[in-house]
């Protein structure tokens, strides 16, 4: 079969991974949420467009706006990621803010994964921001280490059209983040609710 035409078929997507490196995520975690994250980076073709925003108190962007996904941009992006450490409060808002005005700016498919434990306060506000702000992009929450906040990354799914991914061992991130990005993969999946 001719494999060539399926992948044309395929729309370009636009990921913005919005990653916790808040002290809640120091040693296991945070290391878990840094390979989820190459995993889901490393998977990305040609034609798709990617963004990193790495926050704690402060965020901080590895670009200013989603850049196309080739060999050396991705290079730059593991090495942006190698540099991540854990410290901080967490101060989530503002980084979702980010990553959702960023999401608006193309015709491409835009997701949004937001890869946290969710230890968060102000999570009214939050879901309050992904209901006004999202447009037509979709959010998929990813919850890294023991305790992760299931509760707001759940309904934040829910609000976002997205789904849940829990990952709560170092062995699972692999085949977690694998069935994720099969999932979103599908077109079929374009109009949940």
């Amino acid at each position: 079969p001719n494999t060539g035409e399926s992948e044309n078929a395929r729309l370009p997507k636009e990921m913005t991974f919005i990653i916790d490196i808040s002290g809640s995520l120091k040693g296991e975690s945070i290391i878990q949420a840094k390979t989820s994250l190459v995993t889901a980076i490393s998977e990305l073709n040609e034609r798709d467009y990617f963004n990193i925003i790495a926050f704690e108190q402060q965020y901080q962007t590895y670009a200013i706006q989603p850049v196309k996904a080739d060999h050396a941009n991705k290079n730059y992006a593991y090495s942006f990621i190698n540099g991540l450490d854990a410290g901080g409060g967490t101060e989530v808002l503002p980084a979702l803010h980010e990553g959702m005005s960023q999401a608006q700016s193309s015709s491409a498919v835009s997701m949004i994964f937001l890869i946290t434990d969710g230890s968060v306060g102000n999570e009214t506000r939050i879901l309050q921001a992904i209901k006004n702000k999202l447009g037509n992009a979709r959010l998929f929450p990813i919850g890294i280490g023991s305790a992760p906040n299931s509760f707001l990354l759940r309904k934040a799914a829910e609000q976002g059209r997205g789904t849940f991914t829990y990952i709560s061992s170092p062995g699972e991130v692999e085949s977690k983040m694998m069935t994720l990005l099969k999932k979103i993969e599908s077109p079929v999946l374009t109009n949940i609710h």
